[in-house]
């Protein structure tokens, strides 16, 4: 059995266990598998992307290859800790899967969702919102599709945050502090020339 074929196992094996509610165990199969994945060259890696059908590195920027089952095992082992009450763990692999795969919409359900178990709505908004932004980029610039199912999925919890939190609030919690800050120094000339820069770039009115 070669090394992709013990990956593949693996993860079908953690399934099962996940499956069956021995969380523990899937965990541990699941790290097992990520650490063997990890273990292989850029070359080899290269090379298995391209046989999975797979540009030889992942569209991200970092110019780094991934194994393709990488983003599957940080996601079910990030669902293991979550079920084991292991956010923080769980929080950390669902970031993970962002920086590997940054227009994948599912990276960012199983991230805002790990968020709000930890009562970090306003974060998981934001995120929620950036996933979006990026799954769009992702379909514009590289043909990557995008499920609706996944895109109704994220409206509906960002719609649920908003009816607990108010839509000013997870939206714009910090502008009226930067308006306290900025306006004693506004008849300053070079106040004046710097609001108008950080207005440009940040699409702030602070009139």
């Amino acid at each position: 059995m070669t090394d992709v074929d013990l990956v593949g196992r693996a993860l079908e094996l953690g399934t099962t266990y996940f499956k069956s509610e021995d969380f523990f165990k899937a965990s541990q199969l699941f790290t097992k598998a990520i650490e063997l994945a990890r273990s292989y060259s850029d070359e080899e890696l290269e090379n298995l992307r391209l046989r999975s059908g797979l540009p030889k590195r992942c569209v991200n920027g970092q110019g780094k290859p991934w194994h393709p089952k990488y983003v599957k095992l940080l996601d079910n082992r990030a669902a293991s800790w979550e079920k084991l009450g292991k956010l923080d763990k769980a929080l950390k692999d669902a970031k993970n899967m962002i920086r590997i795969e940054p227009h994948n919409l599912k990276c960012y359900i199983r991230c805002g969702k790990i968020l709000q178990k930890l009562n970090k709505d306003k974060e998981a908004y934001s995120n929620y919102s950036q996933g979006l932004k990026m799954a769009k980029e992702g379909y514009q610039t590289y043909g990557i599709s995008v499920p609706q199912k996944f895109i109704n999925i994220i409206q509906t919890q960002k719609q649920s945050i908003k009816k607990r939190h108010g839509r000013e609030q997870i939206e714009k919690p910090e502008t009226s502090l930067k308006r306290r800050y900025i306006e004693p120094a506004v008849d300053s000339p070079v106040m004046v020339k710097t609001m108008k820069k950080v207005t440009k770039h940040m699409g702030l009115d602070f009139i």
